[in-house]
């Protein structure tokens, strides 16, 4: 019976169009996208309780708006996401492979912080625990981010840059009254019509 319905499903899909196909995929699929939910409104209280403020008073003065010491900043989830020199700094959901848990137990003597002495461990925990569920953080803050961007990383905004675009033929404008020692050089042509304008 069972390759009975597998013999039917190919024969239908050979039938349709590759447009068709392409849709049914996307039916098809579209329920398995990972569609982000918004924060946990408990989740979003622990942030602003527990690590808003703790995240404020160890380590904006080296990583935050002003100062973002090896290209870290902490004042907004996706600087953390984006991370600095070392990688992502905040994987949510995954305390153990986010390098900001590491760097706050003093695992390794090179990356200890804060450097001024180790968080007590109800604050990594508290960490430990954001990260866990999630990385909650306020969407409005989140999508007012700016994020610098990395070398090498080219934007859409970029691409449509006036020097990046091909090069094409542009017939020489016509001039409207003709001066006194101008060439007949065709850049000439351009400038006398800027000067008409």
């Amino acid at each position: 019976m069972q390759t009975l319905h597998l013999a039917i499903v190919e024969m239908i899909l050979r039938r349709l169009t590759p447009l068709h196909r392409a849709f049914l995929t996307v039916v098809v699929m579209f329920p398995m996208i990972n569609v982000k939910a918004a924060p946990d409104p408990m989740g979003l209280k622990f942030f602003e309780t527990e690590i808003r403020p703790l995240l404020a008073d160890n380590c904006y003065s080296c990583h935050g708006p002003d100062k973002q010491k090896h290209g870290l900043r902490v004042d907004n989830l996706p600087y953390l996401l984006q991370g600095g020199e070392s990688g992502p700094s905040v994987v949510p959901g995954k305390p153990a492979d986010s390098i900001l848990l590491d760097y706050l137990s003093y695992k390794d003597s090179d990356h200890e912080m804060p450097p001024e002495g180790k968080l007590p461990e109800e604050k990594i925990k508290a960490i430990q625990k954001w990260i866990a569920m999630g990385a909650p953080w306020p969407e409005a803050e989140v999508a007012s981010a700016k994020l610098a961007r990395k070398p090498g990383v080219f934007t859409q905004e970029d691409r449509e840059w006036w020097a990046f675009q091909p090069v094409k033929t542009t017939a020489p404008p016509v001039v409207k009254r003709k001066r006194d020692g101008v060439s007949s050089n065709p850049i000439d042509a351009f400038i006398g019509a800027k000067l008409d304008e």
